[in-house]
């Protein structure tokens, strides 16, 4: 079996919750000596970044930091991401979210996508605290690479390797390569059943 991205976790839910609190004080802090309604004053604009970060922010980066897939012989589970609110719920659910599965007979066709070589990002990106944090998402972008799969029913699935090639460049193409072999492999012996 293959494993490729990373698990979903509670880290977003986690960051949301402590930075929220963090604002909420700092809130607190800043209107403690003007505000004579101090508990609203800190608890808004809390409430309003935690709902932006869930909301708005994760939904629109989760696929890129938790693009987690398991290849094995007779299936390829994943993390769904189409719709909107389920990325919503994968925040809160965390380890818990739902994993999406394809049986090896639905997928028609199976190719590599992207580039072999690595995209570095540049020397300041690990310095910085605040962009070292997104690091890991910038470089799963700038490196798209992978498996797309063409399923019985047309539609495409693309297995992001990204991660793997970023982290360990020749072992993330080499279990890319791997992987690929196993899914063509499962393919060719559909077609002769």
């Amino acid at each position: 079996m293959f494993t490729f991205g990373k698990k979903m976790n509670f880290w977003p839910l986690s960051l949301s919750l402590g930075l929220s609190v963090f604002i909420g004080l700092a809130f607190c802090l800043l209107f403690n000596f003007v505000a004579p309604n101090l508990i609203l004053w800190s608890l808004l604009p809390a409430v309003l970044f935690f709902i932006l970060m869930v909301a708005v922010y994760y939904p629109l980066i989760l696929q890129y930091g938790y693009n987690y897939y398991e290849i094995s012989q007779d299936q390829i589970k994943y993390y769904d991401f189409s719709n909107y609110w389920q990325k919503v719920m994968m925040v809160f659910k965390g380890p818990a979210s739902p994993m999406k599965a394809v049986p090896m007979s639905s997928i028609k066709s199976a190719k590599r996508y992207g580039k072999e070589d690595l995209t570095q990002l540049p020397a300041l990106a690990a310095d910085f605290v605040f962009i070292g944090l997104f690091a890991g998402k910038m470089a799963t972008i700038k490196n798209a690479y992978g498996i797309e799969l063409e399923l019985d029913n047309g539609d495409k699935l693309h297995i992001s390797t990204a991660r793997e090639k970023a982290d360990h460049h020749d072992q993330g193409i080499e279990k890319t390569h791997e992987a690929l072999h196993l899914i063509k492999h499962n393919i060719a012996m559909g077609q002769f059943a």
